[in-house]
């Protein structure tokens, strides 16, 4: 069950700007927080023997808070730490201006398949070759929109982690885990207090880059609406 209270499957997935999937893991349980089912899947396994490398690029995930901070994964600031058009807000703000397209992806995921629009009345062996499937189906429509050379981050992220192809054949990350009653929280090793610390320089370090272009969270009061109910900034 997950949090509420129905059978669910909790699916990780990263996306591009375009929308298109770009790794999927569809088959962790329900019950499972998005810290868990992450830390199992085998791109999680991945990025952390690539974090010195991944940094030298200044390459990074964007994830919401139920995620670890991470060198490669950045996180929001803790609401108590970044009080309104704060450098730590102004973070925030285009944080959330990127990991966006994650929502929309899934959004316009579900909207695209009406099978999606109520319970999935099939066993559980074949739900995850199903969520892979209608993925594979969706990138391909994107790509028929965008055109064939709009596919730049698909491909870089294609050749560094080719996850639809290495998929078993019932649809599930080979590195999900029987999970059991394992805690949700992981231990907090001095190794796991290293990343995290890492994790805070470089969103300390893209702060101060933000503050220095000037960026900030658009103001409330040049937020208006017009007579149609439409938002537009001044």
């Amino acid at each position: 069950f997950c949090r509420k209270g129905f059978h669910a499957y909790n699916v990780q997935a990263v996306v591009d700007s375009k929308k298109r999937f770009l790794f999927a893991s569809p088959c962790h349980v329900g019950s499972a927080n998005d810290a868990r089912a992450w830390a199992e899947t085998s791109l999680s396994k991945k990025v952390d023997g690539m974090e010195a490398e991944l940094m030298s690029h200044r390459l990074w995930l964007a994830g919401d808070s139920a995620y670890p901070l991470r060198s490669f994964m950045m996180v929001p600031y803790p609401k108590s730490a970044a009080t309104y058009q704060s450098p730590e807000d102004t973070f925030n703000y285009w944080h959330s201006n990127s990991r966006i397209r994650v929502e929309c992806a899934f959004g316009e995921f579900i909207m695209r398949w009406g099978l999606f629009w109520s319970k999935l009345r099939f066993p559980l062996p074949k739900i995850g070759p199903i969520v892979i499937s209608a993925m594979k189906v969706h990138n391909f429509l994107i790509d028929e929109r965008e055109g064939e050379n709009q596919t730049d981050d698909r491909e870089y992220w294609t050749e560094m982690y080719p996850s639809f192809n290495e998929m078993t054949h019932g649809g599930v990350d080979p590195s999900v885990l029987e999970t059991g009653n394992r805690s949700d929280r992981p231990s907090q090793t001095v190794e796991w207090r290293e990343r995290r610390e890492r994790g805070k320089d470089v969103r300390d370090e893209l702060r101060d880059k933000l503050q220095a272009l000037g960026l900030q969270r658009i103001g409330r009061s040049t937020i208006h609406r017009n007579e149609y109910g439409h938002v537009y900034t001044t």
